[in-house]
Formats: C-alpha cells, structure tokens, sequence
C-alpha cells in the first residue's frame, strides 16, 4: 500500500500572491475597495510631493524672473523695431503650454508656409514670430495690405515712433511651481493676472505658454 507522499520533494505547490489576494477579496468584499483607495492615495501623495514651490531666493525663480524681463524688453523694443529675432533665447513651442487659440492657426500657417499645419502643433513661439512676421510684411507690402489682412485674418500694426527712453512692461511674480521640468508661474503683468508656463531645456527655462485669467481694468 503507497505510503501518504513526504518530503518537500513531494510537497503541494503554494498558491502564489495574486491567488492569496484573489481569495482574500472573495471573501471580503470591502478588502478591494481599500486596496484601490489605498493604492490610489500612495499615487495622489507622490504627484503632490514631486511638485515643490520656489521662493524668490531659489535660484530657478531667480533664473525664470529673467527669462520673463527679457520677453518683456524684446517685446517692448520690437514695438518700434518689430524685430524678433531674440524670442528664441526665452520662448519655445511645447504642446505642454496648452492648445493656442484657434485664430493664431492661419497666421501660423501663412508664416510657415505649411497650410497642413494642425492648431494642436502650433506653440507660444510660433504664435509670436507670426505675430511679427504679419506686421512686418505689412510695413513693406502697404499696397496689398487689404490682400493681407484678409488672407489671415489680422490687422496690420505698424511700428510705433520710437521715444527717447524704452521702458519695458512691468510684471510681479507672484508664485511659481515646478514640477519635473515644467514651471507653472502666477505672474502679474501690466495687463493682467496670467499662468505662465515655463520648460526647462538647455541649461535654461523658456515660456512656452501664456494665458490671461484676469485682466486689469475691466
């Protein structure tokens, strides 16, 4: 008569992990609901940690804080000039900085060249090159300006008389979170309260999106 089988050679396989919870959540109901809870909140904790605010003494807000003066003394210079050709030392286009409004998609498109240009590849960089791309063209093509304008859309401005002294806009930043190497910055500008959106890249942090949540004066 066989004897009853001994020995861990002849030992039953354990059930694994998943089976033992399987098991478990059969027979408690409520046993995969925490899990799910409890799994969910250890991945809520971690977003929360990985974003940290900077203060004015850290030297990214310090670094970002010139990054926004410089856009703001291109910007105000190209106002007379309409020369924009430093906006690629502080912008970029990155999907990340959210989806541009749908009426920058044609003078974009006209810019490039490239009429199967989609709304969702068009960045902040490119918004603003159009910007003075247009204005450009129209200084130098006033006789077809009509043509122009209604091509894309735009009204023409041309650039202004120059004063004696150029005083950038101002801005006050009011706090800024990172996360990875997004920036997501509260800024006061002269016209409103804006999200600016900022990547690390190259050694240096670029805007890559910009949008106005309040605007000053009405």
């Amino acid at each position: 008569m066989a004897g009853r089988p001994t020995g861990k050679g002849n030992a039953l396989p354990k059930a694994g992990i998943g089976a033992n919870l399987l098991d478990a959540w059969r027979r408690n109901p409520f046993l995969g609901l925490y899990t799910f809870l409890g799994i969910s909140v250890v991945i809520l904790l971690g977003f929360i940690l990985s974003i940290h605010a900077l203060t004015p003494n850290d030297t990214d807000w310090m670094a970002i804080e010139t990054t926004l003066r410089t856009y703001a003394e291109i910007k105000e210079e190209a106002l007379y000039s309409l020369d924009d050709s430093r906006l690629v030392q502080v912008l970029a286009n990155d999907p990340r900085g959210g989806l541009v409004d749908p009426m920058f998609l044609k003078p974009v498109q006209w810019m490039t060249g490239n009429t199967d240009l989609k709304l969702k590849e068009v960045g902040f960089l490119h918004v603003e090159q159009a910007r003075y791309a247009f204005d450009r063209e129209v200084k130098e093509l006033y006789p077809e300006i009509r043509e122009l304008q209604e091509e894309t859309g735009w009204l023409g401005r041309l650039p202004a008389p120059r004063p004696e002294k150029v005083t950038p806009m101002s801005f006050k930043i009011l706090s800024i979170l990172v996360k990875g190497d997004l920036a997501y910055a509260k800024v006061d500008w002269g016209y409103g309260l804006c999200d600016d959106i900022l990547v690390n890249k190259d050694g240096g942090w670029y805007l890559i999106g910009h949008k106005v949540i309040e605007w000053h004066g009405g």
